[in-house]
């Protein structure tokens, strides 16, 4: 579960950093507009005045290159511009930047074109939305960014809609309806990504309703729309035929307890990249549905593809390989989480990776051509398992986790230690830099726990209460049951209950080497993370109208 960002402009970091570089980058002719190609990405790190996609460049980094605004510099930037985005709904989405033009994406999906030196709008699209029928989204109907290729730029609206449209004028190309069932909760809110030859859009809904949805990712030919294959993320309903073989292998991962409804959940809403090298797509999966603990549905069996990384073939949608990073996941664990390729020597080697910060508290390194687990270490405080197993790649489960018994405090929150807001790897340093959440969750079985409290539609069905200064355990107990006390709280992780932070993490050592606290005592759920050849390393405020810059250890 995540909590959009609140705000009415532009990320002002974002804006700032366009008007230094494309001051000297003319504004593209109209007829060359959204010119971006496989060369020019694969070749991103050297257009430092570019944001090619949602994290920059192919591998997602967001990092950038840009080298005017150092640790020297910084004290002297000032405002430049902002652009009224005319709502004060949540905005989660990173522009992109090409040849001086930004498109940005805001609530429900409207899209925006912007002269990046002056912050004056150059056209504006907002998309009819058609299914009013449409189930409150989680989180706000906010989205997640554009992508922007060969002249079009391709968005998604809240109600599954995809666009196609001229990068120079706006104008609709085409549209493709990528929901197979509306009359479930499905939404929209992640960005597409351009894959070879398709662009491809997941769907969000898992945590809505009693059962969720089913979850799934769709390919489209870039220049006409036409649906090239899609791949569902769970089985069937029992006895209905698998739309495609891998699915086989999911089913064997399902209890009977299931829900004849063929729902499950684990949807894609964010966190795709592609490599262009190995022609392979990547994405992360949600929890699973219908999200409640082991007296309701079985969550003895794993449930794949659910809380997994899958590699597919773009041009056939077959799966390469898949792990799973929590099998049978009951703690909304989704792991949709931003996943960032790079080339790391490990062991003497250089490998080709894929990293993922879960939302479970692991960081995890893949073998981005097998799946093959190089290592997984938490990098916040956890207790619901004591490590991973890298034979299996299973994490080892601990007393703590089994809150369908008693209830439990548990580390990450359900909110995740990490959760949608982009981290960013530097190769200059070698380091990832995370947005952590240091917080728990009691949770509990409500239906079995004596309390009033029960299962609502358009709820999880896990009750989550956050132990923070407020925390009542005896004020709650009509509502919720018997508690753990604030004492046994307390004493798992002595310290402040609830932190927000910046993580330096090593990928290849598997430690942090430094942190720096932005917020304490509630959650404020900060943005993401930008870092920069500059030696700087910026984070998004809550309210998106400043951001703090700091020198990252070992450049200066």
């Amino acid at each position: 579960m995540t909590k959009a960002t609140d705000c009415s402009t532009l990320r002002i970091l974002a804006a700032l950093l366009a008007c230094v570089v494309l001051s000297v980058t003319p504004t593209a002719k109209a007829s060359d507009a959204g010119d971006v190609t496989l060369k020019r990405l694969v070749n991103a790190a050297h257009e430092s005045a570019n944001w090619f996609t949602v994290g920059r460049d192919s591998a997602q980094s967001y990092f950038s290159p840009l080298e005017a605004i150092n640790a020297s510099t910084v004290d002297r930037l000032g405002f430049a511009w902002a652009y009224d985005l005319s709502t004060t709904r949540g905005q989660e989405g990173t522009p992109i930047v090409v040849d001086g033009v930004m498109y940005a994406s805001g609530y429900i999906g409207n899209v925006y074109a912007i002269d990046a030196p002056t912050g004056a709008e150059k056209w504006r699209f907002d998309p009819p939305i058609t299914h009013q029928s449409m189930r409150n989204p989680c989180c706000d109907a906010l989205n997640r960014g554009v992508a922007v290729w060969e002249g079009r730029v391709y968005a998604a609206s809240i109600d599954g809609k995809l666009y196609a449209l001229d990068a120079a004028t706006g104008r609709q190309i085409w549209s493709v309806d990528t929901i197979i069932d509306h009359s479930m909760s499905y939404t929209s809110s992640g960005a597409p990504l351009v894959a070879g030859h398709v662009v491809v859009i997941g769907n969000s809904g898992g945590d809505m309703d009693s059962n969720g949805v089913r979850g799934y990712v769709s390919a489209y030919d870039l220049k006409s729309g036409a649906l090239q294959w899609r791949f569902f993320t769970v089985p069937p309903a029992p006895g209905n035929k698998f739309e495609h073989p891998e699915l086989a292998i999911a089913a064997q991962s399902w209890g009977p307890a299931r829900s004849p409804k063929p729902t499950g959940g684990a949807t894609v809403w964010d966190g795709m990249t592609y490599d262009p090298a190995l022609n392979l797509l990547y994405f992360g999966t949600g929890n699973p549905a219908p999200g409640r603990p082991r007296a309701v549905s079985d969550r003895s069996t794993d449930e794949l593809f659910s809380c997994s990384i899958l590699a597919l073939n773009p041009d056939t949608g077959r799966m390469a390989w898949y792990y799973q990073t929590t099998p049978g996941d009951q703690w909304d664990f989704d792991s949709t989480q931003k996943i960032i390729l790079a080339d790391l020597k490990i062991a003497g080697g250089l490998r080709h990776v894929l990293m993922q910060a879960n939302k479970n508290g692991f960081f995890y390194v893949l073998d981005r051509k097998t799946g093959r687990l190089l290592s997984a270490k938490n990098f916040t405080f956890v207790n619901w398992a004591s490590g991973v197993d890298l034979k299996t790649g299973r994490p080892i489960i601990q007393p703590q986790a089994e809150f369908y018994k008693t209830p439990s405090n548990i580390y990450p929150s359900g909110a995740g230690a990490h959760s949608w807001q982009p981290m960013s790897y530097n190769p200059m340093t070698g380091l990832v830099y995370i947005p952590v959440a240091d917080a728990s969750n009691v949770l509990l079985n409500m239906p079995v726990n004596g309390g009033l409290l029960k299962f609502a539609n358009g709820a999880s069905g896990t009750g989550g209460i956050v132990p923070d200064d407020s925390y009542d355990p005896a004020g709650l107990r009509d509502l919720f049951g018997p508690l753990p006390s604030l004492e046994s709280v307390r004493a798992q992780h002595p310290g402040k209950r609830v932190r927000e932070l910046i993580r330096a993490w090593d990928p290849v050592k598997q430690r942090v080497v430094w942190e720096h606290e932005t917020s304490s005592g509630t959650r404020s759920y900060d943005g993401g993370i930008l870092s920069t050849a500059g030696n700087l390393v910026s984070r998004d405020s809550p309210l998106a109208s400043s951001s703090s810059m700091q020198p990252t250890p070992g450049l200066d």
